[in-house]
């Protein structure tokens, strides 16, 4: 179960990895050969492959040999290979707090990495800080400004919502990160304190409609939205240990490749290797003859040579229903996934939805870890032959980047560059309700630099 979770994780790339070494230790296991696309190196019928409708005569040059595994979202309906999810049997161990410590002394001047440090350790389990910043300020001898600076710095880049000091804290600062992705959060959440917690839990929305302004019904949507995107143990989230700083840049290969043929969208997995493995023959045979007890065979092999052929073969074949549950998995969800962005796929960037890994989780009836394995560290190639992360289907905030980009892109026909805050009021005129401190951060995650620094033509 552990290498099954192993697996399930891994990207295309690393699982040849992966395969190329079982391929080594293990004789049992072999590779078929297979006719391959020169352009997408998807397995060729005929002359012409069916991904991509290229001529493959000259398939020896295939730089990618990738093997297609496709459904359509009418097959999907039909199967329910995902009756039980044993992915979610196993926890993820990762180091999140290292990663933190690590981003974190790169975006501090080294005065301040002994504040970074004891605030980092100082988060419990649950992801809250159990320091005060007074504690903080009085063990590293600095002033509690600097103390607050820090503690921001650790905050904005963490995962939402670590490094609280209490759960309005808490939920304040996922409610921010929603915000800035796009997402309709109740104000209401924003202005919530310690005290209207217990009002909450007993459901006594009418005294904290009358502390901050409102009606019950504001109150409980907002109760609702807390319960359904917000989580008061954010270290022990779902998606937490999926959660990664940025990586260097690297070639990128797709894991799932979304085409659309006869205007139906069709979702094929990009396994490239693992779909040509099978057991050597050799080894079926002598294990067959075995089983048959030919005596021939039986004086001409050692107990020890026959505990390394069983061996090898069950480990063979151990290894080959573990791929096979991974590429299922995969499957079920990449299918149900570009379903529901079907808008995205035919339409661009701008269709996007707002879509949560728990919701995909639910509609397959598995573990939402599953989902979070499943998707993490892979690329999907669209229909328009672009390759984006996984994580783009389920980031609202991209049809708002691509609308900034283009405003952005627009200046030159202007004359005139544009600030951040007129940015934002052409966004709001255009139906987006964003804050400019937003709209900076979007710029800056698109590589775009300020309006003093940018020049028109």
């Amino acid at each position: 179960m552990i290498e099954a979770n192993y697996l399930l994780q891994l990207s295309s790339q690393s699982l040849e990895t992966v395969i190329a070494g079982e391929l080594h230790t293990n004789p049992a296991l072999e590779l078929t050969e297979a006719a391959l696309c020169p352009r997408c190196g998807g397995q060729v019928e005929g002359d012409r492959c069916p991904t991509c409708r290229d001529d493959s005569r000259s398939r020896e040059e295939s730089p990618l040999p990738l093997e297609m595994d496709s459904e359509s979202f009418h097959t999907r309906r039909e199967e329910s290979d995902l009756d039980v999810d044993q992915f979610s049997l196993i926890a993820t161990g990762e180091s999140i707090l290292g990663s933190i410590r690590a981003d974190a002394f790169a975006s501090l001047p080294a005065r301040d990495h002994d504040i970074a440090s004891l605030i980092i350790e100082s988060i419990d389990e649950r992801g809250w800080l159990t320091l005060s910043t007074d504690e903080v300020s009085r063990i590293t001898r600095r002033s509690p400004k600097q103390v607050e600076r820090v503690l921001h710095t650790v905050q904005s880049i963490a995962p939402p919502g670590v490094a609280a000091r209490d759960l309005a804290e808490c939920l304040r600062l996922q409610a921010d990160d929603l915000l800035s992705q796009g997402v309709d959060v109740p104000s209401i959440i924003l202005r919530l304190e310690e005290a209207d917690f217990a009002d909450l839990a007993t459901q006594k929305y009418q005294r904290i409609a009358e502390r901050h302004g409102g009606t019950d019904e504001d109150v409980q949507a907002a109760h609702a939205f807390m319960r359904d995107q917000l989580t008061p143990n954010p270290l022990q989230d779902r998606n937490v240990s999926h959660w990664r700083h940025a990586d260097s840049t690297q070639r990128i290969f797709p894991d799932v490749v979304v085409r659309i043929v006869n205007d139906e969208i069709i979702v094929s997995l990009a396994n490239r290797t693992d779909s040509r493995l099978a057991i050597n023959e050799d080894y079926m045979k002598i294990s067959s003859m075995r089983k048959q007890k030919n005596a021939a065979l039986s004086l001409s092999i050692s107990d020890q040579e026959w505990e390394h052929i069983r061996s090898s073969l069950r480990s063979a074949r151990d290894f080959l229903s573990k791929l096979e549950q991974r590429r299922r998995t995969l499957l079920k969800i990449a299918a149900l996934v570009c379903e529901r962005q079907e808008a995205f796929l035919r339409g661009g960037v701008r269709e996007i939805v707002p879509l949560t890994r728990s919701e995909i989780a639910a509609e397959l009836g598995v573990n939402e870890s599953t989902v979070s394995r499943a998707t993490a560290n892979k690329y999907v190639m669209l229909p328009n032959r672009s390759v984006v992360p996984f994580s783009d289907f389920f980031t609202a905030s991209l049809g708002i980047k691509d609308v900034i980009k283009e405003i952005i892109a627009s200046e030159a026909r202007r004359g005139q560059t544009l600030s951040d805050q007129r940015i934002c009021d052409m966004l709001s005129d255009r139906g987006f309700r964003i804050a400019r401190r937003t709209v900076t951060k979007y710029r800056l995650q698109l590589d775009i630099l300020p309006s003093t620094q940018r020049h028109t033509a």
